[in-house]
């Protein structure tokens, strides 16, 4: 018996819609996915070979002078302390190869290397170029970092600069190649077409339509297993334990939380005090933080604050406000900016950023030498000049000091940043 045409359609649709396709189009992305990590470790060619002028060597050779050359070839100085970064190994035993040098004045003691931490490997490099191979543990979750250490530091005459030794190769390759990648590294590739897809359905796609997302990333992992150093800095393993675990299991309760936060909000909203108590609660928790009470914990405490305060803050539109409460708004706000950026000025951050010392450095020139009035300031700073002549009188008057130097802007952020948009009416 034939079905007409309206009805083969209708028969066609029932099948692509039913309620089994959720879990076809989930089984089709973890297939894929699997095949094409599974092909690409086919093909994968794990190893580091970088010399010193290629354009790629900076992203492992990290704290190093710029590219040197001479008859023998091109070169880098490194500095006492540096590092060298190597990528695609995700937990397994690397054999890296440096080749080095350490040319040194006559009467100069021989400098040692101390490669790795924490566990770190030293040894001595002489004068002449030689290779230097060393086995090596890798991070499991991304790349390895390889602190480099030498002593004692050398500063050739006529030059500023302290050097270490100078490299002019390296090389990196597993102790033991496999056709994939380690566990952690295969489940984190593993987990991102699924999760694409999960997040396609999340945003409203159809189970087919979310598809395309999760093919497109299953193809980018296939290409991660094929060229797992080009990818493990492109792509590198992140967040693990966390990752796929928290994503995987958020996206599917997402509605369920959602609709746990709005009765939340819901029942915030007809009890004010709590609300109040909210604020006050975040507030306390912002002191907290510049009274050096451990910051993750002050942290979450003004989350739960801010949240529980938001019944308080969200009103109508058309809700009428008297001038008297928008007056005392603002005062209170800012007096509240005031605090929190006032206590503690001159302690926290610890240590001067660079802008503010450069800045506190052409404020007190502008202070103590009358010839010098700049408009706009370019060397070490890049900016118009009004800032320095406003900071001007406060560290000529009580000297450079951290907390003076900061307190023109920290006035500044309190006085232009403190409203309360909320209040005013529309």
């Amino acid at each position: 018996m034939k079905l007409s045409a309206g009805t083969a359609n209708q028969h066609r649709t029932h099948t692509f819609n039913r309620p089994s396709a959720p879990l076809i189009a989930a089984g089709a992305v973890i297939l894929a996915t699997l095949l094409l990590m599974l092909l690409g470790g086919q093909f994968a060619q794990s190893g580091m070979a970088l010399r010193a002028d290629n354009p790629q060597a900076a992203r492992a050779l990290v704290r190093f002078h710029n590219l040197e050359r001479n008859e023998q070839g091109a070169f880098r100085w490194s500095q006492p302390l540096a590092a060298i970064f190597i990528y695609g190994f995700e937990g397994r035993p690397a054999v890296l190869s440096l080749r080095l040098t350490a040319p040194r004045p006559p009467g100069e003691p021989t400098p040692t290397v101390t490669l790795g931490d924490p566990d770190p490997t030293s040894f001595s490099v002489g004068p002449d170029w030689r290779r230097y191979h060393l086995l090596v543990p890798t991070d499991p979750g991304g790349e390895t970092a390889l602190r480099m250490l030498t002593t004692p530091a050398f500063v050739p005459p006529g030059d500023p600069r302290e050097l270490g030794v100078v490299l002019s190769e390296l090389r990196a390759a597993p102790l033991a190649v496999g056709a994939t990648s380690l566990p952690v590294r295969s489940i984190y590739l593993f987990s991102l077409p699924l999760i694409g897809w999960l997040l396609a359905r999340r945003l409203g796609f159809g189970p087919w339509r979310a598809l395309w997302p999760g093919l497109a990333l299953a193809a980018i992992t296939g290409l991660a297993s094929a060229f797992p150093t080009e990818f493990g800095y492109w792509l590198p393993t992140l967040g693990w334990p966390w990752w796929p675990i928290l994503p995987l299991t958020l996206l599917p309760a997402a509605p369920a939380v959602g609709r746990w936060l709005q009765r939340g909000r819901t029942w915030l909203n007809t009890q004010p005090a709590l609300g109040w108590a909210g604020l006050v609660l975040a507030l306390l928790a912002l002191l907290a933080i510049r009274a050096e009470i451990p910051a993750l914990l002050a942290g979450a405490a003004a989350v739960v604050g801010i949240w529980a305060g938001r019944s308080v803050l969200i009103h109508e539109p058309d809700t009428a406000i008297s001038r008297p409460m928008i007056v005392w708004g603002m005062v209170g706000s800012i007096a509240i900016a005031l605090l929190l950026r006032l206590i503690n000025l001159g302690d926290q951050p610890a240590g001067l950023w660079r802008d503010e010392s450069r800045h506190a450095l052409q404020a007190l020139r502008i202070w103590e030498d009358p010839t010098y009035r700049p408009i706009y300031v370019v060397a070490g700073a890049d900016l118009p000049a009004l800032l320095f002549y406003l900071m001007a009188p406060m560290v000529g008057i009580f000297g450079p000091q951290a907390w003076d130097a900061r307190l023109v802007s920290a006035l500044a952020g309190a006085f232009t940043r403190s409203h309360y948009s909320g209040l005013w009416p529309r």
